[in-house]
């Protein structure tokens, strides 16, 4: 996952990045808090 992060920051900038990764946290934490079901995280290895 940092990878990818650090390849997102130095293609567009950290600010943008910041912006970018907080929006998609946020959708996400949104989609969890709205839907009925439970969440479970499965860890890929």
């Amino acid at each position: 996952m940092f990878e990818s992060i650090e390849i997102l920051v130095q293609r567009i900038g950290h600010n943008k990045a910041n912006c970018a990764i907080a929006n998609k946290l946020a959708r996400i934490y949104w989609a969890i808090w709205t839907t009925v079901s439970s969440f479970h995280y499965t860890a890929q290895s």
